[in-house]
C-alpha cells in the first residue's frame, strides 16, 4: 500500500494573502481626512449631511480595515499550519512507504 502526498500549494496561498494585504492597505487612500468647508459653505442646509457622511464612510472603512487585518493574521497563522501539515504528511507517507 503506497501512501498519496497530499499537500496544498503554498505559494499560491501566500500570494493571494499577500493580494488581500495589499489591497486592505489602499482602503483608506483618498480619506485621509475631513475637509473643512468655509463658513459661508456650511451655511448649506445639505453640507452637514455630506460631512456627516463623509465620516460615517471613513469609520466605516478603518473599522473594514482592521477587520480585514485580523482576517489576513489569522490567513498567515493558518499558511503556517499548513506547511506543518505538509511536513507532517511527508513524513508519515514516508514512514508508511518504508523511508522512500
Amino acid at each position: 500500500m503506497s501512501a498519496k502526498k497530499t499537500t496544498i500549494d503554498t505559494t499560491e496561498y501566500e500570494r493571494v494573502v499577500k493580494a488581500i494585504e495589499s489591497e486592505n492597505n489602499k482602503i483608506l487612500e483618498g480619506f485621509s481626512e475631513l475637509a473643512q468647508a468655509d463658513s459661508d459653505i456650511k451655511n448649506n442646509s445639505i453640507i452637514p449631511q455630506f460631512i456627516k457622511a463623509d465620516s460615517d464612510v471613513i469609520n466605516m472603512l478603518t473599522k473594514l480595515k482592521q477587520q480585514v487585518g485580523v482576517v489576513i493574521n489569522t490567513m498567515e497563522t493558518f499558511g503556517n499550519k499548513i506547511v506543518e501539515t505538509n511536513e507532517d504528511s511527508t513524513n508519515s507517507a514516508n514512514t508508511l512507504n518504508g523511508g522512500n
